[in-house]
């Protein structure tokens, strides 16, 4: 490969620094870096060209995380991120005092979801950061998303090398983001339509 390119342990190195990689998702291509180890998420911002004031979301491990990082989650909520979860579900709900201020949204909100595909739960488990991701896609800000290295502008990659682990499977995402939903309120509003619809949603809450 002639892409920018690093083994894993490389990239659990950098994460543990503060420092961003490129990695695959069952959605499309990650710019991340570890929620534990990074002291704000300025770096993604600047490599991507994104307006500071979007927030970014976080990867999770697992489903118990949930409930670290998020605060006054309701039944509904929990029940969608039973349904969808690991899966393309984003799911933005009041950020718990877990989630240094630097990385919550101006209203203290903070969307989470757990990924269906095994290089970014390796990044978070047990051999890696032991903890979240703070991911966004990995394009220039305003562009189109990309799925796989081929697809990412030489701008990422030359601050932010892709993970390469051939002993994960290297599965291709959706190439389609996830979608999101503020649970924040009294009713759920759907932010961005992503590769689960609406009425998938609508019909795991009827």
């Amino acid at each position: 490969m002639d892409r920018a390119c690093i083994t894993f342990e490389e990239a659990v190195m950098r994460l543990k620094r503060g420092e961003a990689v490129v990695f695959p998702t069952d959605t499309v291509a990650g710019l991340g870096i570890s929620a534990l180890h990074a002291a704000s998420p300025a770096v993604l911002y600047a490599i991507k060209g994104r307006p500071a004031q979007k927030p970014i979301s976080w990867l999770l491990p697992s489903i118990e995380e949930f409930f670290i990082f998020g605060e006054g989650i309701s039944d509904d909520t929990l029940q969608l991120a039973r349904a969808f979860w690991p899966g393309a579900l984003t799911l933005v709900v009041h950020a718990s005092a877990h989630v240094p201020a630097a990385f919550a949204s101006a209203d203290g909100t903070i969307g989470l979801r757990v990924p269906n595909h095994p290089v970014p739960l390796a990044l978070m488990g047990k051999d890696g950061i032991e903890g979240p991701l703070v991911a966004t896609s990995a394009n220039m800000s305003g562009e189109s998303d990309a799925d796989t290295v081929e697809d990412i502008d030489a701008r990422i990659l030359s601050q932010a090398p892709w993970v390469e682990s051939p002993s994960l499977k290297q599965a291709q995402g959706l190439s389609c983001a996830s979608t999101v939903l503020d649970c924040t309120g009294e009713t759920f509003s759907l932010l961005r339509e992503g590769s689960i619809s609406l009425s998938e949603i609508e019909a795991v809450l009827s």
